[in-house]
């Protein structure tokens, strides 16, 4: 069972006998330095390049993660992106949108993007990112500007 654990005699100190470990990182993977977008309809983003995934929740070749345990999980992201396109990012959880950030064209060169969010899920549940219409993001070869972060706070 998830949720046992072994509380001191005086109840305030508890250990997590079976405590699931489950987190992720994710880039994308390019031969070059290029860009994804812009799209004419909003499209789900592939973090392909995995950097860590305890607990194989996360699946490259999808861009989902899936909840393995219900609990209370952690999700950011960041963006990168030149400044010739807007770059609008947002989390869903399943098929609702939870968070997002944009970027409208600065004319500054470089545009960058981050947000993150706190979520309550049950096991089985889905979280992926998506790329807004008409915008873009940077995709690099080396460096992984662009993430996709999650991870199992704990279990519920």
């Amino acid at each position: 069972a998830i949720q046992e654990y072994e509380a001191d005699s005086d109840h305030t100190a508890h250990t997590y006998i079976h405590f699931p470990k489950v987190a992720f990182t994710a880039s994308m993977t390019s031969e070059e330095d290029l860009h994804r977008g812009p799209f004419t309809s909003e499209k789900k983003l592939i973090f392909d390049k995995v950097l860590t995934n305890i607990g194989d929740a996360y699946n490259p070749k999808t861009g989902v993660f899936i909840a393995p345990v219900k609990g209370i999980y952690y999700f950011r992201y960041s963006g990168y992106a030149f400044t010739l396109h807007n770059m609008g990012l947002s989390i869903f959880k399943g098929n609702t949108r939870f968070v997002s950030s944009y970027e409208h064209t600065s004319g500054e060169k470089n545009d960058n993007v981050s947000n993150g969010a706190v979520m309550q899920l049950s096991a089985g549940e889905e979280v992926h990112m998506r790329l807004w219409i008409q915008s873009w993001i940077f995709v690099d070869y080396r460096y992984n500007y662009s993430t996709f972060t999650g991870y199992l706070l704990y279990p519920i």
